[in-house]
């Protein structure tokens, strides 16, 4: 399991193709759009519409995510920008691995990346979710119009009371 984490994480953020990750990792098996499933491939189609810019305006600045499609998914990133400066919050993955869709993260201060299973995808909304994690359990992602999505986080608080988060992004 570490081994295949790592290889997720070196994918999120050094290698953008497929093909690089396959020459510098020969025993990790790499997802390509060829051999995706039919439900992959739906999933992976259905999500088209997140790629490009996203942005939101925070007491600290601005929060940007960035996501681009490569052969094995959407990579994305998450930013926070104040003036000239940015900086890498998040490291972001959308990928079909082993018959399944995950959403994998890589927050700046964790070690290691966490993987989110799809468990849903209807009207406009795909809910990630990893019960295992502490905070957060799920992830959703919800176009509300072409311009616009709420991206919102869910599981246990203080004191195991349930949270939600939602945070609404519009497109650049």
């Amino acid at each position: 399991m570490i081994r295949q984490t790592r290889a997720v994480l070196l994918l999120v953020t050094f290698v953008p193709g497929t093909a690089a990750l396959s020459a510098a990792l020969p025993n990790v098996a790499v997802p390509n759009a060829a051999f995706l499933t039919a439900v992959q491939a739906d999933a992976l189609a259905d999500l088209a519409w997140l790629e490009g810019e996203w942005h939101r305006q925070t007491r600290n600045g601005s929060a940007i995510e960035r996501w681009r499609r490569t052969d094995a998914g959407l990579v994305g990133e998450a930013l926070v920008q104040r003036g000239d400066q940015s900086m890498q919050t998040e490291a972001l993955l959308l990928v079909a691995m082993g018959g399944e869709f995950f959403y994998i993260a890589k927050p700046r201060e964790n070690p290691y990346p966490v993987a989110f299973r799809l468990v849903s995808r209807e009207g406009g909304a795909f809910v990630f979710e990893n019960p295992e994690h502490d905070f957060p359990q799920r992830i959703i992602y919800t176009r509300t119009s072409d311009t616009a999505m709420t991206a919102s986080i869910e599981g246990p608080g203080e004191g195991g009371a349930p949270q939600r988060i939602d945070v609404v992004f519009t497109r650049r």
